[in-house]
């Protein structure tokens, strides 16, 4: 197996969960909604543990796991600052999230397009980010219709 290839889709795992953690940060002080912040609290945890598990999986391979640049971070506050300054309401919330979410997904897939040959665990940490994706972008449907 290519080991640079398992670092490279671990590192964009890793990166796409902590984007996920930090929007989430964000989020949580824009709402009053319970049950969204149960739901995204839930989320965010989810979030921690696969960045926990690709950080693990990289350090077995001798790699150290690259957190998101400063820039981008920044980036991501900017935008949901500016996308929440006149509209807080949890639907509102909840449709950022799931194009957050959607982004991700997209992100992860055509890396595993491009990745060639992967190992089966780094293959795996890959479609529970997707799952965990696909299941967020569910659960905050209801909060949309």
């Amino acid at each position: 197996m290519d080991t640079a290839n398992d670092v490279k889709l671990l590192n964009e795992i890793f990166q796409n969960a902590r984007i996920g953690v930090n929007a989430i940060d964000i989020i949580l002080g824009k709402t009053r909604d319970m049950n969204l912040l149960g739901d995204l609290t839930e989320q965010r945890e989810k979030y921690l543990d696969i960045a926990k598990r690709a950080a693990g999986e990289l350090i077995e391979r001798d790699a150290l796991p690259e957190d998101i640049c400063l820039l981008a971070k920044g980036a991501l506050w900017t935008s949901l600052q500016a996308a929440t300054l006149f509209n807080s309401a949890p639907r509102h919330l909840a449709q950022l999230v799931i194009n957050g979410s959607r982004n991700g997904i997209g992100e992860i897939e055509e890396l595993l397009k491009d990745s060639g040959e992967t190992e089966q665990d780094a293959l795996d940490l890959a479609n529970a980010l997707i799952a965990l994706e696909r299941d967020s972008m569910t659960r905050m449907e209801s909060y949309v219709s």
